[in-house]
């Protein structure tokens, strides 16, 4: 233990009398420890650091409501929140809320004094903004992933409906004439499944428009842009077909009643083929049984499918 020699101890106070320890002197803590005015002193201090701790904690005791943001994952949250199956009002108002809770962080004080303390609080509110700010991207980024979604999936069904409907029908060709009937039923079907989907659509593409408007790139602005356009024109293309083939409906019929006589005497023929020269005839090798069974079985192949087609027409 360090000591201090008695005559220093006497400079250093000479009212009070030195202290003994082992021997003539005494240590230094042991003369502080002894001295009413620095005790003094340390209870105030001690005091002050107290006083000063409990209204920091009160003070932090404010930011209580925004721990969320820091302590929970978005990934967790955003998984719970979908499990509610949000409509797009709710989605929106979600949105609206870190809006509101960052414009909130605004008006925090930006300067508070506590005891002898002054505290900045710019670098707090700044970290309180920007994770308010990444909450708010993450939840519109998903919204963002199901728009894209619904537009790639609506974009490129009516890209391809359009070019079935706008299949060539040449006089008698019962296949094609099929192909574009049977389009303009799928057409006429899911005529009112996609106008309601086209509206919560655009409901998506306006809320990002407000709280996420830079994640759009060009190719997904030009779908955007042109899918009501491509829908109204596959409708004005649909009633077109639908005229053009009504009109043609009557020499589509003389040509198929032809096609189905055709069609019948050529079965007929068939069969008589098959019973007289077919692989059941009498007299004939395995080989050759094998070659004429192979060939019935084309052309059965090849009259069933015009059937099929000429059920259809």
């Amino acid at each position: 233990t360090v000591t201090i020699p008695r005559n220093v101890q006497l400079i250093l106070n000479p009212n009070l009398p030195p202290v003994r320890g082992t021997g003539s002197q005494g240590t230094f803590y042991d003369r502080v420890a002894q001295d009413k005015e620095i005790l003094k002193v340390v209870l105030l201090l001690t005091g002050s650091i107290q006083s000063a701790r409990d209204e920091c904690n009160a003070y932090l005791e404010q930011f209580s409501p925004w721990r969320w943001l820091w302590s929970q994952d978005i990934a967790d949250e955003y998984r719970l929140f979908k499990e509610t199956e949000p409509t797009l009002d709710e989605f929106e108002a979600k949105l609206r809320s870190f809006v509101a809770l960052e414009d909130r962080v605004l008006q925090l004080e930006p300067r508070r004094s506590l005891s002898a303390l002054a505290l900045q609080t710019s670098g707090l509110v700044q970290s309180l903004r920007d994770l308010a700010a990444k909450w708010k991207e993450s939840f519109a980024r998903e919204l963002h992933a199901q728009a894209f979604q619904r537009l790639e999936a609506l974009s490129e069904a009516i890209k391809v409906t359009m070019k079935k409907l706008n299949r060539e029908v040449t006089d008698g060709d019962i296949d094609a004439l099929s192909h574009v009937m049977q389009t303009l039923n799928e057409v006429r079907e899911q005529e009112g499944r996609i106008e309601l989907e086209l509206e919560p659509l655009a409901h998506m593409y306006a809320i990002l428009d407000g709280y996420l408007p830079n994640i759009l790139d060009k190719e997904e602005q030009d779908a955007r842009a042109m899918l009501r356009s491509n829908w109204t024109k596959l409708l004005s293309e649909r009633e077109a077909r639908q005229e053009e083939l009504t009109v043609k409906q009557a020499q589509f019929k003389r040509s198929l009643i032809k096609m189905v006589h055709s069609f019948k005497r050529d079965v007929e023929k068939f069969r008589r083929d098959y019973e007289e020269r077919g692989p059941m005839a009498k007299g004939i090798r395995p080989g050759q049984a094998v070659e004429r069974l192979k060939r019935c079985i084309e052309e059965y192949e090849v009259h069933g499918r015009k059937q099929v087609i000429y059920h259809l027409g």
